[in-house]
């Protein structure tokens, strides 16, 4: 790990390459009337300040992890120089909910890389940006809120941990969610692993789920976390979508799928088959709006609320409840063999 030192109001990096990480630490940062340039080396990265409190612009070259870590009270104002600028890892680890890590223009992160909170709050909303990066976590037990504002949050890679956590809410003592109103979109169209949404019973925007463009290489997409609510759900074909056995879940709005082919359906099934009853083992979700959905195939889904649900040109795998599905019709004189 390189750590950055501060001379004045100028922080610099070490001249040797850095494949470790950089810390921005949390220092009273002097104000300056115009940016200044920070400390810059060759192959390193550079950084600028500004505005009230602070701005730092990283501009990531070699580091492979960037660790900001304001104090109570301190705000580090996180953005690019340019358009197009890629992050690599980036870790807030602020002090309590007052030491703030605030992106103030769109931030986007390697598929490959990490967005991380570990403590204090992680701020995309007051500027309203948006926010790509391959996965991001904020478990753990530390005072921890996450600002999502209501601009488009992408998170486009595959797992990249041995839990295969895409969205890390597995442990949410200490957390505030706020990203009730947040569109996220789980892009990844080449998976290399199963990912999973972990969702710790919280409440979020609409959610897209998309899947591999080839069906043969598709891995399944699983939701965790009973008790959450989704406003909306979109599935773009194909992607096997899996909700864990006995749980609930709230959809506020619709679901809406996409397809139109039996190589081109999607499934949501339960996580635990039983197989014996059409009760046991059965993931529940709550929809309150009537969702038409067409190429799916169903396994121990119980539908309930006040939405109706129905599913043409679609497969009932058995166990479900509560949507109404119509198969699709022969081809070439005969039925598809599931």
């Amino acid at each position: 790990m390189t750590r950055v030192t501060q001379m004045s109001n100028i922080v610099a990096f070490p001249s040797s390459s850095h494949a470790g990480a950089v810390v921005v630490s949390g220092f009273a940062w002097r104000v300056a009337r115009r940016p200044v340039v920070l400390g810059r080396s060759a192959g390193a990265a550079a950084v600028l300040m500004k505005g009230n409190n602070s701005s730092v612009i990283f501009a990531p070259v070699t580091a492979r992890t960037v660790a900001f870590a304001p104090p109570a009270g301190v705000t580090v104002g996180i953005s690019t120089p340019s358009a197009g600028q890629i992050f690599p890892n980036v870790t807030c680890a602020a002090t309590g909910t007052t030491g703030v890590c605030q992106f103030q223009t769109n931030i986007t992160l390697n598929s490959a890389d990490l967005l991380n909170l570990t403590e204090g709050t992680l701020d995309a909303s007051t500027f309203n940006v948006n926010v790509s990066t391959g996965n991001f976590e904020a478990a753990g037990s530390s005072t921890r809120v996450v600002d999502c504002g209501t601009a488009a949050w992408a998170i486009t890679g595959p797992s990249l941990d041995s839990n295969s956590l895409t969205w890390d809410y597995s442990s949410t003592t200490g957390l505030t969610s706020n990203c009730t109103s947040t569109p996220i979109a789980f892009t990844n169209s080449a998976p290399t692993t199963i990912r999973i949404f972990s969702m710790g019973g919280q409440t979020f925007g609409p959610i897209t789920i998309s899947g591999a463009a080839a069906p043969s290489s598709n891995y399944p997409f699983f939701i965790e976390g009973s008790g959450a609510t989704v406003a909306s759900l979109a599935v773009d074909a194909p992607v096997p979508v899996v909700f864990p056995a006995n749980a609930t879940f709230t959809i506020s709005g619709g679901i809406t799928t996409s397809g139109g082919s039996l190589s081109a359906m999607s499934t949501m099934t339960s996580s635990s088959p039983t197989g014996t009853t059409t009760t046991s083992g059965l993931a529940t979700i709550s929809v309150g709006s009537n969702s038409a959905l067409s190429w799916v195939s169903f396994f121990q889904i119980n539908f309930t609320g006040a939405g109706t649900v129905t599913a043409d040109h679609s497969i009932d795998l058995g166990h479900n409840a509560g949507v109404a599905i119509t198969v699709p019709p022969p081809t070439n004189g005969g039925n598809h063999i599931l």
